[in-house]
């Protein structure tokens, strides 16, 4: 939840995604979705390693298989867990040691000709790096095996370094790394799992490994590998192994020997050389996240939450991600690399990874929201620090300006290609925090500045910025970004910030954000013409071709208010949400004393800058309470599902979990309310909503607490539910 105090620039926090993965892997969990080496395998070892190899991706974080139906219902609330699973192969795009990589949540993987290196990035501009070497045998190159659907596409700094539709695989296999004996890496939820495949004849005694990076390598009393770093520590589960094949096989007891160099190697007893043999430990990268210097770890920050959906229900989500390949080990002082945006696309259930990219530069960029267009087309807005963060050729500005600026691009259908990007800004800070399409492909983005120079259209409504004076922006990119149709300002004086954005069928932009301005410009006979005290909302209706306003009106009475949700129907009624921490001219509606209370109220058309026909609010009985809305849809039959997080004793609470949990409420048109609420023992936001077709919603967070039996591994993880 946004207070007061965190406002300029920072009212609308990024997308709340530790890291992209679905908990369920895009391919499939049966033998028809097996590739060469898994065939091999089950015919080799069995159901036994099938049903382990496979068991875990249904997204049980313990491998245990979980049957078709329990699968379909788990598939109703999904979390994402980073950009993972999706192990793909070195393309050009990173550093040339790493052959593959795989991301999950701050941590990335990457896989060399001599083993891999584990990398995480930390707050203040520190960093981790720990690498693993295979001793003792040859160095092989790594081979992709059992290829997924999905695929990835880098858009990074200039146009030749760009990736697209990049294969990505369930596993990766060094064949031969010591003689008779293969070595297959498979990142799974819990951890990065790795298998020897020994074949009878082969030495055992020649397999060793040694990490670096690491202060120091002891065995826990469960025959564990703990790996002690500068941030805590790492645990590699001991080690499993199955020996001889059909039904014959059996498990047999396995251990780590560790070395007074730190080395290390698996000792299996009952191993002769004359069975083939499997082994099957686990180093749970999620222990480094969970432990150690909390104040190290660098995710407790926030990131852009956006969802949208296209007409078959695809979901399509937008955060922050990534690290760079590091070229020394241990504990540093500076960042593995700058955060980069991605834009995800999801199966209907989220059940699978359609496509994933990635989008920046060599500094910070976040993504705040997008669009998507009936063509399946995703636009994409937010901020960059890169100076060479990805612009196309004849877009409308492909100069970096200020020390953020605001971007806006068009990714093609199915992720494939960067169709246009552009850089919007001037000289000072410039974000996009919202952004819409129209059925032409103008795209409108609304956002806070800080530039007197940003740019402007002649003829526009407001053209003039007095810095330190911050005000909001909106502006029309025309179709295919080659030039702007019309920008302008919309504040006052002193400070105000956009927190979302919505298009009419006419053209006319709505906008609704918050506002410490007593002069921010209001037009007669609007509902409210006067600020109200410390913090006001607002909601402006801005004509279509950007030169005026067609209503425009405060929001709020003599304390802090603010605006974040924005929804309007077929009718041209206008719905607006957020919290309260008074009351609103003419209405009951009031929150008790240091209390910020949710609300949702109703502007009917075609007098919507007139008093409200409602305002709703979600209450509570009684106590200091924090609730907010934070995003809001209608559905075709015109009722308004908005969600937003509460603490508790909110009304028609059914559970309540933790310090705060998420609620999703539904408002007929004449303002009846229906809620339910959701949660972990934890803290849980909501910050996204999206309807589909056939009337159901999608609502993105994050949690700090266990979701649905999974644990979290960092201070917060993103949901996605279903309803």
């Amino acid at each position: 939840m946004v207070t007061p105090a965190q406002l300029r620039l920072v009212s609308r926090p990024p997308w709340s995604l530790i890291a992209l993965v679905a908990a369920v892997s895009a391919g499939g969990c049966g033998q028809e979705a097996l590739g060469p080496l898994q065939a091999r395998l089950t015919s080799e070892w069995g159901a036994q390693f099938q049903d382990k190899a496979t068991g875990s991706e249904s997204g049980a974080d313990d491998g245990a298989v979980v049957e078709a139906g329990a699968l379909q219902r788990d598939s109703a609330r999904r979390r994402l867990r980073g950009v993972s699973g999706l192990l793909f192969a070195n393309s050009g795009q990173m550093d040339s040691a790493a052959r593959f990589a795989v991301t999950d949540r701050n941590v990335s993987v990457y896989f060399t000709g001599e083993g891999y290196t584990l990398a995480a990035g930390g707050a203040g501009g520190s960093g981790l790096a720990i690498r693993l070497q295979h001793r003792g045998g040859r160095q092989v190159e790594p081979e992709g095996d059992a290829k997924r659907a999905a695929k990835v596409n880098f858009y990074k700094g200039e146009a030749r370094n760009w990736r697209a539709g990049l294969a990505t695989y369930e596993r990766i296999v060094y064949r031969e790394a010591w003689a008779g004996i293969d070595l297959i890496y498979e990142p799974r939820p819990a951890g990065l799992e790795y298998g020897l495949l020994v074949r009878p004849g082969a030495d055992l005694g020649a397999v060793r490994f040694e990490y670096q990076g690491v202060e120091d390598t002891q065995l826990d009393r469960d025959g564990g590998l703990v790996l002690l770093t500068a941030w805590g520590s790492l645990a590699q589960s001991a080690p499993r192994a199955w020996l001889g094949s059909g039904a014959a096989k059996r498990e047999v007891p396995a251990e780590f020997s560790l070395s007074g160099d730190g080395s290390f190697g698996i000792e299996v007893p009952a191993y002769t050389g004359r069975e083939p043999l499997l082994i099957d430990p686990t180093l749970s990268y999620g222990t480094l996240l969970g432990g150690g210097n909390g104040s190290n770890i660098y995710v407790d920050f926030e990131f852009g939450k956006a969802v949208a959906l296209d007409s078959t229900g695809r979901v399509y989500v937008a955060g922050v991600t990534g690290s760079d390949f590091p070229t020394t080990v241990g504990a540093y002082d500076r960042l593995l690399g700058g955060y980069d945006v991605f834009v995800a696309c999801l199966a209907p259930d989220g059940g699978s990874l359609v496509w994933s990219t990635f989008l920046g530069g060599s500094a910070d960029d976040n993504g705040f929201d997008l669009a998507v267009d009936a063509s399946d087309r995703v636009f994409v807005s937010g901020y960059t620090k890169s100076s060479d963060f990805p612009v196309t050729a004849g877009a409308y500005k492909t100069t970096f300006a200020g020390s953020d600026d605001a971007f806006v691009a068009q990714i093609e259908a199915g992720g494939g290609g960067l169709g246009w990007s552009t850089f919007l800004g001037g000289s000072d800070i410039d974000q996009g925090h919202a952004v819409a399409v129209d059925a032409a492909g103008n795209v409108f983005v609304g956002g806070d500045t800080g530039s007197g120079d940003f740019p402007t259209t002649a003829g526009a409504y407001d053209r003039t910025l007095i810095p330190p004076a911050d005000k909001t922006f909106v502006t029309r990119v025309n179709a295919g970004g080659a030039s702007l149709g019309w920008s302008t300002f919309l504040g006052g004086s002193n400070y105000s910030s956009l927190a979302n954005l919505a298009l009419d069928t006419s053209g006319n932009v709505y906008v609704t954000g918050v506002t410490n301005d007593s002069d921010f410009p209001t037009t007669p006979g609007a509902y409210d013409t006067s600020f109200g005290g410390a913090q006001d909302g607002f909601v402006t209706k801005i004509g279509a071709g950007g030169a005026s306003l067609v209503w425009s009106t405060f929001l709020g009475g003599s304390a802090y208010d603010q605006m974040e949700a924005l929804a309007l129907d077929g009718a041209g009624n206008v719905f607006v949400g957020g919290y309260t921490m008074g009351s609103f001219p003419g209405n009951a509606l009031g929150a008790s004393a240091g209390s910020a209370e949710a609300f949702l109220m109703k502007f009917a058309s075609p007098q919507a800058a007139q008093a409200p026909e409602w305002v709703k609010q979600i209450s509570h009985p009684g106590g200091v309470v924090m609730d907010l809305i934070s995003a809001a849809a209608v559905d075709k039959s015109g009722e308004v599902w908005a969600t937003g997080s509460a603490t508790p004793g909110i009304s028609g609470q059914i559970a309540f979990g933790g310090v705060y949990d998420f609620f999703v409420a539904r408002f007929s048109s004449a303002g009846a309310v229906s809620l339910t609420t959701y949660g972990t023992s934890g803290a849980d936001q909501a910050s996204g909503i999206a309807i589909d077709e056939h009337g159901g919603a999608v609502v993105v967070g994050d949690t700090s607490g266990d979701l649905d039996g999974k644990a979290n591994a960092g201070s917060r993880d993103t949901f996605i539910k279903k309803l």
